[in-house]
């Protein structure tokens, strides 16, 4: 049986994607100074990165998660809340790795096709990635790790900077309850 895109990504979330995004996104939660801070941001992160490094993590991320019909990972905000959870205390470690990682991937993809990851067609991306996943084990690494920070963009809460207007959640028919992290509500 073939799946289109849609039906696969219900099959994400009600396997338990969206349970274990729900649990990671509140072990990762953020002060409401630090959202507030993130929310100026012009392309959606936190201003951490370099153009040059935000454009390859724009890149990439939305190769995992790509647009078709639907939002793909940038229109959803994923590579900015990647980006803001580099920052954040819960990711400081993997901060240099992950900015290190972003670079030598665009040095390769500069390598092999001459031109930045951000600039090759998502077929050369697609290819680039696929090497690194099939590569040496930091590399492989780190494509599981972003894909992972990822995800958590796609399928988040909103509040928590991806998943713009709750889009992804629409796309598997998914309708929160309240209260949700960010909603000033007691039980």
């Amino acid at each position: 049986m073939s799946m289109n895109r849609r039906q696969l990504c219900q099959h994400i979330v009600y396997v338990g994607l969206g349970s274990y995004l729900a649990v990671a996104a509140g072990a990762c939660r953020r002060s409401d100074h630090d959202r507030d801070r993130d929310a100026d941001s012009s392309r959606g992160g936190s201003g951490l990165l370099t153009p040059a490094e935000y454009a390859t993590l724009a890149a990439a991320c939305e190769r995992l998660f790509p647009g078709d019909d639907d939002p793909g990972a940038i229109a959803l905000g994923a590579p900015g809340y990647v980006e803001r959870q580099l920052g954040s205390t819960a990711f400081s470690a993997w901060e240099p790795w992950f900015r290190s990682q972003l670079g030598a991937l665009d040095a390769d993809a500069r390598g092999r096709y001459h031109r930045s990851f951000a600039e090759l067609q998502p077929g050369e991306q697609d290819a680039l990635l696929d090497a690194w996943i099939h590569g040496p084990r930091p590399r492989a690494t780190f494509v599981s790790r972003l894909m992972h920070l990822t995800l958590e963009g796609v399928f988040g809460d909103p509040s928590y900077g991806g998943n713009k207007g709750g889009a992804a959640w629409a796309l598997v028919g998914f309708a929160p309850s309240s209260p949700r992290p960010g909603d000033h509500h007691r039980m």
